[in-house]
């Protein structure tokens, strides 16, 4: 077999009369070896025809590039000193013949270098595509598997009676009472918000608005609307801003349907308001044709300034603003009229905090390495533990407001066309769209078409 030593030179692509962009010697060794060198038998280089360079034998040929230089073909088996003896022996005229014998094969080796660049290049392309199909079908795969696990969770949504989850909510006749069962139920509601959207946004990212809405049918025919929200609120300066906002919502409910909706909206428990924290609206809107939708539901708030309330995971400070909605079971003294009228049901869960500006999700890199990720439990949000905690408020930190809403119309006994009920669905999304733009007049100082009524 035939090797061939590359030595250490300043220029060695003018040897093959290749461009210092293609690849250097070392890299086409194999490839010239297998074309070339193996009808080579034995190699001389010479300096100014005279000066032996170096030699080679039939198992190694060393090239080397020192100013000008000649070539000789030598016949297989000569030994290096027969070379040295042979190369002073012989005449100009054989000299010059091998020399040009030389050229000739040099042109050769340059023909085939270049060749050989090809079709490297073109092995090198292939290679990488190859590559690139291979993770594309792997990334395809992914985004295959993501779709399927979206579609079981689209139908986990669709297929299931979701009120199971929500709390059972029964009223009985006396005032007291009803107060105290509310009262009661409060900071567990408040509690159980401030977990589900710490998960829910545990792996996003809070300085860009993100949504998730799915409007579905489920399978026992009730009209559905989920939506996730994140809302940086870049101007508000403080939480208690953001916050005035919620509940400027939430305690004139019947107000919001009425103007957004257009539908006349009557509250029948207009003078029961316990406290500013609790707020129960049983609420009748009539709409096309004397169709009437039942909504009874009830408000819990709580604004915290002092770091006492519950800590939502990876934010920070002292100041955390909680509003929750959950519809009503059964109320004794404002029952349902299902056979006569729509039943709607509303729940949502809102929570406004402050979280560090640069707060990286899943997949966002922090200093080149990927974003840890972590799953909470129910026993580090109560014990104020979070991600978070050991970060002190600053300048750079902005209030965020986080909600989840559950929006339902209940299918009801009797037939309903479906203009009707696409315009109570319709209804339903502006009055749940209402919430930020209060949150939005109350950050940005702007006057609210209605006034809040006195508590």
């Amino acid at each position: 077999s035939i090797t061939v030593a590359w030595l250490d030179i300043d220029t060695p692509n003018e040897l093959l009369g290749v461009s210092s962009s293609e690849p250097t010697f070392s890299s086409l060794k194999n490839f010239l070896t297998h074309l070339v060198l193996q009808n080579l038998l034995s190699f001389c280089a010479y300096k100014d025809k005279k000066e032996l360079i170096s030699t080679g034998d039939s198992s190694s040929i060393i090239c080397c590039l020192m100013g000008s230089k000649y070539f000789k073909i030598i016949p297989n088996g000569v030994t290096d000193g027969v070379l040295e003896r042979l190369s002073a022996s012989l005449p100009d005229e054989e000299m010059e013949m091998l020399e040009r014998k030389a050229q000739g094969l040099m042109l050769q080796l340059q023909h085939l270098a270049r060749r050989g660049v090809v079709e490297i290049r073109r092995d090198a392309l292939a290679a990488r595509m190859k590559r690139n199909q291979a993770l594309r079908e792997s990334i395809q795969g992914q985004r295959i598997i993501f779709a399927n696990t979206q579609s079981l969770i689209s139908e986990f949504l669709r297929a299931h009676d979701h009120s199971k989850y929500e709390p059972v909510i029964r009223l009985g006749a006396d005032p007291r009472e009803r107060y105290e069962t509310l009262l009661a139920m409060k900071q567990q509601r408040l509690q159980e918000a401030v977990y589900f959207l710490s998960e829910r946004s545990r792996q996003m990212r809070m300085d860009t608005e993100y949504t998730d809405l799915q409007r579905f049918t489920s399978a026992n025919g009730d009209v559905c609307l989920v939506r996730f929200d994140i809302k940086p609120l870049f101007t508000a300066r403080n939480v208690i801003q953001a916050f005035e906002g919620v509940l400027k919502f939430s305690y004139n409910l019947e107000i919001s349907i009425s103007d957004l909706v257009g539908h006349l909206t009557i509250r029948e428990n207009d003078e029961e308001d316990w406290d500013s924290s609790i707020a129960q609206h049983r609420l009748v809107t009539t709409v096309n044709n004397g169709v009437q939708v039942d909504t009874n539901n009830v408000t819990f708030t709580q604004y915290w300034e002092d770091g006492a309330g519950p800590n939502p995971d990876r934010a920070v400070g002292k100041e955390l603003g909680i509003a929750v909605c959950n519809y009503v079971d059964e109320d004794a003294l404002y029952p349902y009229h299902e056979s006569e009228r729509v039943r709607q049901d509303i729940t949502y869960f809102v929570v406004i905090a402050k979280y560090p500006r640069v707060l990286p999700g899943a997949f966002t890199a922090v200093d080149g390495k990927p974003a840890a990720t972590s799953v909470g439990s129910p026993s580090s949000s109560e014990s104020g533990a979070s991600v978070c905690e050991s970060m002190v408020e600053n300048d750079d930190d902005m209030v965020v407001a986080l909600r989840w809403t559950c929006l339902r119309l209940r299918k009801p006994p009797f037939p309903l066309d479906n203009a009707t009920a696409s315009l109570i669905r319709d209804g339903m999304e502006r009055v749940d769209q209402a919430m930020f733009t209060a949150i939005r007049h109350s950050v940005d100082g702007v006057k609210s078409p209605q006034q809040p009524r006195e508590q």
